[in-house]
């Protein structure tokens, strides 16, 4: 598989390069003549592809996912990324490692794609045709859930080895988008999507409890802290859900742009991104922060957000968009831009 690399560069204090506070880069975006990838031959893409998903194990390492199988790797807080692929053209919408070599992915095609070599390579896990996939995560080497389109919450206690499908009572007309999963642990996990869906467990997914929210928006990810969860969604929705608690309250975001992704810590600090904007989270209050991006924050969407062990956070999205949160300028400043 053709690996190429992204340098942030800097050092450079070249007009042409810097612009609006964003640091260029540059990375190759064709693979050599000769070098192959994916799964019909094609060559693998070096273009700045929508991103999606992001994840940092450490201080150093991390990983984003995005459009057409692409991944990215950093091994040194994002200044510069290494770029890969899983080897098949699909969307890859998150990606969660639990350590430096183990990880998961998921794609818009049904696949569950698992590396074990801190994504050097990549291998079709599961498969679920024809659903879309949207979001995974592990608490540990065993245990883990993927969630997707057609009311699936895939679980799994063996590393993925095997998925088994968990079901709940939905009284509604259509089986709801899932959009988000995250958990506390081995038996506690949430569950946001459409239709307003907020459900939870705490025995390992054998049974789901509804909760209640205050609006029936559509929710798009969910994030969780030592005692509690905090989901995002469309126009502005925000709500927190107590651990093991069956009720949501609404947290006041104001703003009616959607919210595309959020990321806590055990503390419940963090971020929350969407279209053409970014938020900080400190304790339940969401407050919005610059995004200081070449092209106009109006003009761009980060779909994805990964925090950082010093209290930093790294946010990906449109157009191959990557910002790295300055938390002396309080934003998210592009810190690559392709060329």
């Amino acid at each position: 598989m053709h690996r190429g690399k992204i340098l942030v560069l800097g050092w450079l204090a070249l007009p042409w390069l810097v612009a609006g506070g964003a640091v260029a880069a540059e990375t190759l975006i064709a693979p050599k003549a000769g070098e192959n990838g994916g799964p019909d031959g094609g060559v693998v893409r070096y273009i700045p592809d929508d991103q999606f998903g992001v994840d940092f194990v450490d201080q150093q390492r991390g990983w984003v996912s995005g459009y057409y199988g692409s991944m990215l790797h950093t091994a040194d807080s994002g200044r510069s990324w290494e770029v890969s692929s899983v080897g098949r053209p699909d969307l890859i919408r998150r990606v969660d490692f639990i350590d430096a070599t183990t990880g998961w992915a998921v794609g818009h095609r049904g696949s569950i794609f698992i590396t074990r070599d801190g994504g050097a390579s990549w291998a079709v896990q599961h498969s679920e045709p024809g659903t879309y996939m949207r979001d995974v995560t592990f608490v540990d080497a065993q245990n883990g859930w993927a969630v997707g389109h057609n009311q699936t919450i895939l679980h799994t206690t063996d590393a993925g080895v095997t998925w088994t499908r968990q079901e709940f009572l939905w009284d509604g007309m259509d089986p709801p988008r899932i959009n988000g999963v995250a958990a506390y642990s081995p038996n506690e996990a949430i569950v946001v999507g459409e239709f307003g869906l907020i459900i939870s467990t705490s025995d390992g997914g054998a049974s789901w409890a509804k909760v209640a929210r205050p609006t029936a928006g559509t929710y798009t990810a969910v994030a969780v802290a030592d005692g509690y969860a905090i989901a995002v969604g469309i126009d502005g929705l925000a709500v927190s859900v107590p651990r093991g608690g069956l009720e949501a309250v609404a947290i006041a975001t104001n703003t009616k742009l959607h919210l595309l992704d959020v990321a806590l810590d055990a503390n419940g600090n963090g971020f929350a991104v969407g279209l053409g904007s970014a938020y900080q989270i400190t304790a339940g209050v969401i407050a919005p922060v610059k995004l200081d991006v070449a092209i106009g924050a109006e003009l761009t969407w980060l779909g994805g957000v990964g925090l950082l062990p010093d209290g930093g956070a790294v946010a990906v999205g449109s157009n191959g968009l990557i910002a790295t949160w300055d938390q002396d300028k309080a934003a998210f400043v592009q810190s690559v831009r392709w060329r």
